[in-house]
């Protein structure tokens, strides 16, 4: 089995409800880091993250990460984070759109 680490995603969390990160195929990915910053200078945001298995989708149940409040400038790095075999995904939302960052960070084992 090979094991390549890397930087998996990056980019600022949607207003609504959507992928930020799905493993590829053949493929379990180890996610060993996600940092999540809030880049406005005054306002605190809601952020949500969730782990969503292959086929299925976003809801309360899947939720990692709930309404996590972030207060401007704040940079949160999670430490509980899961697994993902091939197909399975992170989703997240912010309360506003383009203001919440994150990077994911892990190794693909194929």
């Amino acid at each position: 089995m090979a094991r390549t680490a890397k930087n998996l995603a990056q980019g600022q969390l949607a207003g609504s409800t959507a992928a930020i990160y799905t493993a590829p195929a053949s493929t379990t990915v180890i996610i060993t880091g996600l940092t999540l910053t809030n880049s406005d200078d005054s306002t605190a945001y809601a952020t949500n993250l969730y782990f969503v298995e292959n086929g299925g989708s976003a809801s309360d149940a899947k939720l990692f990460l709930n309404d996590k409040s972030m207060a401007a400038k704040e940079t949160v790095d999670l430490a509980t984070l899961p697994i993902l075999d091939a197909g399975d995904s992170i989703h997240g939302d912010a309360a506003t759109a383009d203001k919440i960052n994150y990077l994911i960070s892990g190794v693909l084992v194929t």
